[in-house]
């Protein structure tokens, strides 16, 4: 039962599992395994939405309830908003072991979900601002999605020997999954008056209702080779088909290959520098497109008062499949000092082909939506290393510190001859670019006191982190208490704060910049409207070349990028092993910890014009997606929250 950071935001939650074994046969074991999760959010709109709390109160005003008053914010508060899931998950495996060599895996799964989303304006809600679908009477949304997935999984593996060094593991087996979704749309405007609300008893009702069905299937064999316990070769083919493929796709294969070599194993690596391990790896994966992008599609419209008409929908592509990753890891596992110290190494370089791109259609073409297209080729590589080791060991206090750095460079190869394109929020697809790259308007002069000077159509980087560091560390003291903390550093990335743009846009005035405006006006305050100030080009105002830009009248959403480094503190924990320090529990409990955890603790950021932290964001995902539309921005929503947790784990 927890309460959220904002008035009426709450959620309830209870999750039940069970799980059971039985072996009807000594060379048959069948696990059984349940579980059922209910949840209920109740929750005020946030985001870019008209009913927002925190786009009202930015936008003031100028936002869609035309006031910055505590009486609209806390009618705001007010609105009934409640989402509701429910989810079952079943399986049953069958593990069948004939002997130690030779066995079967077996196992069949049911998912059922359940979600459930209801949204009240109460009878003379908005009485006192009026305006958009929102009147005085009210009006009720409703949805419900139910998802129904059912898979089966079979593994069998054979492991023999081909000489009295040479061991042979031979595993092959199938998977097949069908995902099954409905969802059900009603609204209704208009309630006679108070009471309780319902779609029925609105005067103005509408409502839809979507199917879907997805079926993937595959098989793969894979052989493992090992040789003096030190030498290991593994080969293996994956074929996979899916339902959403284009006609004449049929079945797409993905091989791989793994080796590893333990090079302290050999007798001429000295004892004294512990152990290392090589490994390498090359394999092919694929990612399926959605259910109907390969085919043509018609959206039902009205026509008129009574007739029914279609519109273009989604123009279709007979030849649309799957994307194909390749990838190659090199990498090492070693230890050091006794086992101390302990590292882990990978490189990777990453291909992307065939890769899906919503293309738009001229418009010549009859009005077609952007269509999902093979167009593109992508690369990623980077490094991972993490290192971890243990400064103090001592009898009573052992202190142990970790580090690791995980790099990415993304780069578009090529669109197959489309031109660049956007994917919202500033982000775009640009041959030679990471993927996505945020493009927008540069102030090139940034701390001169002067006019700014601006690069339009500036290309800042990419969207997503190109580095991310973290570090851990932990103390043991007597008795086995432990207290751990962990923190994280992400640079290099960049967005749009829709956040910011969109109220400079409208020129109210914004947080970043009431500074300048006092400069402007040592009088200025916050007001009404019209008390928003203009500053002429040249006024010889002491203002910085962005505060000119960004905060008297440049009015643009391309001028609001900002850089997303920051380093948060993500967590503090602290266990007490309560059944060691008081042995008399242990009459009850074989073993009993008590964990504290503070979350989401404490961060800092590049402050430059940033408000707020920098996972106020959401991301933008158009229908029916593609594996590189998804831009992350930074909206009108609240920060993590930073909380408290705790637990009491009990072992009888």
């Amino acid at each position: 039962d927890n309460d959220g950071g904002v008035k009426n935001d709450g959620e309830k939650q209870l999750a039940l599992r069970a799980n059971t074994r039985m072996r009807p046969h000594e060379n048959l074991l069948i696990q059984f395994n349940s579980s059922l999760t209910t949840t209920e959010l109740s929750n005020v709109p946030l985001g870019n939405t008209v009913e927002s709390l925190v786009l009202t109160a930015n936008r003031g005003d100028q936002s869609y309830v035309s006031t910055r008053s505590g009486d609209a914010l806390n009618t705001l508060v007010k609105q009934r908003n409640f989402t509701d899931t429910n989810r079952f998950v079943s399986g049953v495996t069958f593990s069948f072991t004939p002997s130690t060599s030779f066995t079967h895996r077996l196992t069949l799964g049911y998912d059922y979900s359940q979600f459930e989303g209801r949204q009240v304006f109460p009878y003379a809600w908005r009485n006192q601002f009026g305006g958009g679908r929102y009147q005085d009477l009210g009006s009720i949304d409703r949805i419900s999605n139910q998802n129904i997935l059912t898979s089966v999984d079979y593994v069998g593996t054979l492991g023999f020997a081909l000489k009295s060094n040479l061991a042979s593991t031979l595993s092959w087996g199938f998977q097949g999954l069908e995902n099954q979704e409905e969802t059900v749309y009603a609204s209704g405007d208009d309630f006679p008056g108070p009471g309780e609300y319902t779609i029925r008893s609105t005067a103005r009702r509408e409502g839809y209702q979507d199917q879907l069905k997805v079926i993937t299937g595959g098989f793969f064999v894979q052989e493992m080779l090992a040789l003096a316990d030190k030498y290991f070769l593994t080969l293996g083919l994956r074929v996979d088909g899916n339902s959403a493929f284009g006609s004449g796709l049929g079945l797409q294969p993905y091989p791989k290959v793994s080796m590893s070599y333990v090079l302290s194993d050999e007798s001429f690596w000295p004892e004294s520098l512990g152990g290392m391990k090589l490994r390498a790896a090359y394999g092919l994966a694929g990612r399926a497109p959605g259910a109907f992008d390969a085919v043509r599609t018609w959206n039902p419209v009205g026509w008129g008062e009574t007739q029914a008409a279609f519109q273009p929908g989604n123009l279709g592509n007979p030849q649309l499949g799957p994307e194909r990753t390749s990838e190659l890891e090199l990498g090492f596992d070693a230890t050091f000092l006794s086992q101390r110290l302990s590292a882990d190494f990978t490189y990777y370089s990453r291909t992307t082909s065939d890769a899906l791109f919503r293309v738009n259609r001229p418009a010549t073409e009859g009005g077609w939506s952007s269509q999902l297209e093979n167009v593109g080729e992508i690369s990623n590589s980077g490094i991972e290393l993490s290192l971890n080791g243990a400064v103090l060991d001592m009898a009573s206090f052992r202190w142990e510190l970790g580090a690791g750095i995980s790099t990415n460079k993304s780069e578009v190869i090529s669109l197959g001859g489309a031109p660049p394109f956007s994917v919202d929020d500033g982000g775009w697809i640009i041959e030679g670019q990471p993927a996505p790259v945020i493009r927008g308007w540069k102030v090139e002069n940034f701390w001169e006191k002067a006019d700014p000077v601006i690069t339009r159509n500036y290309l800042f980087g990419p969207n997503y982190p190109p580095r991310i560091i973290h570090v851990n560390t932990a103390f043991t003291l007597l008795g086995g208490i432990t207290l751990s903390g962990r923190g994280e550093y992400q640079g290099g990335a960049f967005a749009r704060s829709q956040l910011e743009g969109a109220t400079m846009r409208r020129t109210i005035p914004f947080a970043h910049c009431f500074d300048a405006y006092r400069r402007v006006d040592p009088s200025w305050k916050l007001g009404p409207p019209g008390s928003e100030l203009g500053v002429p080009a040249g006024s010889g105002a002491d203002l910085y070349a962005w505060e000119r830009a960004h905060c008297f009248g440049m009015a643009s959403s391309d001028l609001e990028v900002r850089p997303l480094d920051y380093f948060e503190l993500r967590d503090i924990t602290l266990n007490v092993p309560v059944s060691s320090l008081l042995p008399s529990l242990t009459r009850w409990a074989r073993r009993a910890d008590l964990t504290v955890s503070w979350r989401n603790v404490w961060y800092t950021t590049n402050r430059e014009l940033m408000v707020g932290h920098p996972e106020m964001n959401e991301t933008d995902r158009r229908p029916g997606g593609g594996a590189h539309e998804l831009v992350k921005a930074i909206q009108e929503s609240l920060p993590p929250a930073s909380y408290f947790t705790i637990s009491l784990r009990t072992v009888f």
